[in-house]
C-alpha cells in the first residue's frame, strides 16, 4: 500500500436500533473481518483521494454497499480515507423503508450489493452522520439524548431513502398518509439545510414546500419530538461544530464561522453552544483535526 501519515481514528456508537462506525486512515490500509452475524450492514466511503475497494470491487466515494448479515470484509483503501458503516437489524430497516414507501427492499441473504447515490442523497447522509457523531461527543447530558434519538431517526430515514431509487418508490393507499408526511419532511429539511445561514421562518419554509405553518409544526413534532424552530437551530449548530472540528485550527475565527451560519449575537450564540455540546466553541476549535 502507499504511505501516508500513521493515523487512525475509529468510532463506534451503540444507539437504540443500530450500530454506527467511523473510520479515519491517515496511511494506506488493508483491513479483514466480518459484519454482525445479526445485523444487516449499510457501508460508505465518506472520502478517499482515490477509489476504495470492498471485496475486490470499487466502491466510489458515497455510493453504499448493503451487505447481508455476517458478510466477511476485505477493504482496500489509500491514505486519507473516511469510512461509514451503518448496522442495523434487518427487520427494522425493512419496516421503515415500507412506512415510507409501501414496499420492502431486496436486501441480499449472502454477498453484496452497491447502491450509487443522487448527489441530494449524498448531502443528506453526510450531514446526518457528521451531526450524529458530533452529537454524541457532546457532554451535555440534559439536551444529548432527545438530540441523539432524533438524529438516529433521522439517519435512519435517510439511508431508507437513499437505497430505494425513486422510480421503484410505490404509495399504496394505505401508505399515503405517512409517504406524504415523509415527503413534506423531506422537502422541509431540504429547504432549512439550504438556508441555514438565514433567519428561520416557519412560514416561508411552510409555503416554499406547499403546506400549512401547522401541518409543518405537527410533522416535525412527531418525527423529531421538537418543532422546526427547535430543529433549525440544532442544525445550524450542528454546522458550527462541524465547521470547527475540521478546520485544522489554522487562523480560523469562531466568530467569522457563527457569523457565516447566521448567527449575529455572538454571546447568546456561545451560550446556547456551551448548552447544546457541553463545551465552548473555543475548545471544539483547539481540538481541531
Amino acid at each position: 500500500m502507499p504511505g501516508g501519515i500513521l493515523e487512525v481514528a475509529v468510532d463506534r456508537i451503540h444507539l437504540e436500533t443500530a450500530v454506527v462506525q467511523r473510520g479515519y486512515y491517515g496511511m494506506g490500509v488493508l483491513a479483514a473481518g466480518a459484519w454482525p452475524a445479526d445485523h444487516v450492514c449499510l457501508g460508505l466511503v465518506l472520502e478517499t483521494p482515490s477509489h476504495a475497494t470492498v471485496n475486490g470491487f470499487l466502491c466510489p466515494s458515497m455510493s453504499v454497499q448493503l451487505y447481508a448479515e455476517g458478510v466477511e470484509v476485505s477493504y482496500r483503501a489509500p491514505p486519507g480515507s473516511t469510512w461509514f458503516a451503518y448496522c442495523v437489524k434487518r427487520e427494522v430497516l425493512q419496516q421503515t423503508i415500507e412506512t415510507l414507501f409501501g414496499q420492502t427492499l431486496n436486501i441480499p441473504r449472502s454477498g453484496t450489493i452497491s447502491i450509487n447515490l443522487t448527489p441530494p442523497d449524498r448531502r443528506r447522509l453526510a450531514i446526518s452522520i457528521a451531526a450524529l457523531f458530533s452529537a454524541v461527543s457532546s457532554s451535555n447530558l440534559e439536551t444529548q439524548p432527545r438530540q441523539i434519538t432524533a438524529l438516529e431517526c433521522q439517519l435512519l430515514y435517510d439511508f431508507a431513502r437513499a437505497v430505494v431509487p425513486t422510480g421503484k418508490r410505490k404509495r399504496p393507499a394505505s401508505e399515503r398518509h405517512a409517504s406524504n408526511r415523509r415527503r413534506l419532511m423531506s422537502l422541509a429539511e431540504d429547504y432549512l439545510r439550504a438556508n441555514l445561514a438565514k433567519p428561520f421562518v416557519l412560514g416561508d419554509c411552510a409555503t416554499a414546500i406547499g403546506c400549512s405553518e401547522r401541518m409543518l409544526e405537527r410533522h416535525f413534532l412527531a418525527i423529531y419530538g421538537v418543532p422546526p424552530s427547535i430543529w433549525f437551530r440544532c442544525m445550524k449548530l450542528n454546522a458550527v461544530r462541524t465547521e470547527l472540528a475540521f478546520s485544522g485550527n489554522k487562523g480560523t475565527r469562531i466568530s467569522d464561522v457563527a457569523t457565516a451560519w447566521g448567527f449575529s449575537h455572538f454571546g447568546r450564540f456561545s451560550v446556547e453552544y456551551h448548552k447544546l455540546f457541553g463545551e465552548a466553541p473555543s475548545t471544539t476549535l483547539k481540538s481541531a483535526r
